[in-house]
């Protein structure tokens, strides 16, 4: 029998296991996610570890953080959960987890809880029972008790008959401190209506909810809160027309619109109702002017033809109105017709029905060719704050 030397056989011996361990590396790096062994850098050669997780970037759930670990169980691993301990995570997307939001079912990004019971404005069944609540969000932004744009209750009368009530505040916009009354939308509901014209006056009735503020809404804000200010909001365009000391704060919009005559037939108005003092909306399109009125007749020639609500083609209107032309120039022609909120007067040379039909042209938007949203959807509205 022939020996190899020792020395050559303890060579042979260390290459034998070199290739054995090469091998086996190669098998590992191959299938280190399924057993579970963290690779080397060698292994993530090309791919990278960018979160150092020791999962490369091909196989890594989450390679923007470490995902080795899921404490609420939720198959989102904590680094790419926002809400790590929190299974719920964000329910209602307003950037507070579920354990730490005051009201997890709503969205309240600004967490008012005006009377400090842990339980948000917004779900809070008795908002006011620990403390009093703000009359107006003009009040809440500049006492400092509110400062961003959210859901809070107010309660206009105090210890009034009305009950405090959840109101949507911007207090951002043009200053910020308003408060949402009123959202007229073309959401293929015939709302404001001519038929209706008292929920523009006197019908104190609530309508809609202001977690739908793309809908048709009137808030009891509407009959209750004193005003100054104007200002109106339109989706999709985001264009925004504020009007400055329209009230005298004294008295509600209802109030306020119901004072005002209808028709209202007065020719020297034109160009000379409530001058635009902030936003973005400009003179364009078929607008007359950007001033705001109220309750228009229809000018079509004098102003006894404006008058007369039982004439040919008188377009009256209740409500906030802009001036705008359609078929006989400016000013004031058919105004519930292009450049009201809704209602329109049953006239005799008018479509049968037309009282009952909102006419969706949501005051400036359409002369301006603003509603580009698909009709009847609620992609078209006109929000209406007060401040």
């Amino acid at each position: 029998m022939t020996h190899l030397p020792c020395a050559m056989d303890r060579r042979l011996l260390s290459y034998r296991a070199a290739v054995l361990v090469l091998a086996l590396g190669v098998a590992l790096a191959g299938c280190h996610t399924v057993l579970g062994l963290e690779p080397s850098l060698a292994e993530c050669a090309g791919i990278g570890d960018s979160d150092g997780d020791g999962v490369c970037n091909d196989a890594d759930v989450c390679p923007d953080g470490d995902d080795r670990q899921d404490r609420d169980a939720d198959g989102v691993s904590d680094g790419c959960d926002r809400c790590p301990l929190d299974k719920a995570d964000d329910s209602d997307s307003d950037g507070f987890c579920d354990s730490n939001d005051t009201c997890p079912t709503l969205p309240n990004p600004g967490q008012a809880d005006q009377d400090n019971d842990a339980v948000g404005d917004a779900c809070d069944s008795d908002p006011c029972d620990r403390a009093v609540c703000a009359v107006s969000c003009a009040q809440l932004l500049t006492s400092g008790r509110g400062t961003q744009t959210d859901l809070y209750a107010l309660d206009p009368d105090g210890a009034g008959p009305v009950e405090a009530f959840l109101a949507f505040c911007d207090m951002n916009t043009e200053g910020g401190g308003w408060t949402l009354i009123m959202v007229a939308s073309d959401d293929g509901i015939d709302t404001w209506t001519m038929v209706q014209a008292a929920r523009f006056t006197t019908d104190t009735t609530p309508i809609g909810d202001v977690n739908m503020r793309h809908r048709d809404f009137k808030s009891p804000a509407y009959h209750t809160l004193g005003f100054t200010d104007l200002l109106f909001v339109h989706a999709p365009s985001g264009v925004t027309a504020e009007y400055e000391m329209v009230g005298d704060s004294s008295g509600a919009l209802g109030a306020f619109i119901n004072a005002t005559p209808f028709p209202n037939c007065n020719h020297a108005l034109a160009g000379n109702g409530f001058p635009l003092t902030g936003g973005t909306l400009t003179l364009g399109g078929n607008l007359c002017d950007t001033d705001l009125y109220f309750n228009l007749g229809d000018h079509e020639t004098s102003e006894a033809v404006c008058l007369d609500l039982d004439g040919a083609a008188n377009h009256a209107t209740v409500g906030p109105v802009w001036s705008a032309q359609n078929n006989n120039g400016c000013p004031f022609d058919d105004p519930g017709f292009i450049a009201a909120l809704g209602p329109s007067n049953q006239c005799v040379g008018c479509p049968a029905g037309i009282e009952s039909q909102e006419q969706r042209t949501l005051g400036f938007a359409f002369a301006l060719g603003l509603n580009t949203g698909a009709a009847g959807t609620a992609e078209n509205f006109l929000q209406v704050y007060i401040r």
